[in-house]
């Protein structure tokens, strides 16, 4: 620390304020929250959208970023016809 006419500032260079959250969910996702965003880890993820099931990121800058919008028309068109046996039996389908 070096000291100036009484006042303390710290040496090197100053330091920006920590970053302030977000008060709401961006346009534009990366990878990793893409996968969060549709309640998928990153591997599964990548699989559809390799497997075209999910959809292609655009390229910003040099990066990838997933259009959130896109996001939920393809998560909307995934098949949901699986059923499991609790759903089954809570609903009155099972025998």
């Amino acid at each position: 620390m070096q000291i100036e006419s009484g006042n303390r500032t710290p040496a090197g260079p100053t330091r920006r304020p920590p970053r302030q959250p977000i008060e709401f969910t961006p346009r534009g996702l990366s990878a990793d929250e893409a996968a969060r965003y549709v309640g998928l880890g990153r591997t599964t993820f990548e699989a559809l959208v390799a497997g075209r099931k999910m959809p292609k990121p655009k390229r910003v800058g040099g990066r990838n970023v997933y259009d959130r919008w896109a996001l939920d028309a393809y998560f909307a068109d995934l098949d949901d016809s699986a059923s499991n046996r609790l759903d089954d039996l809570l609903s009155g389908a099972a025998a």
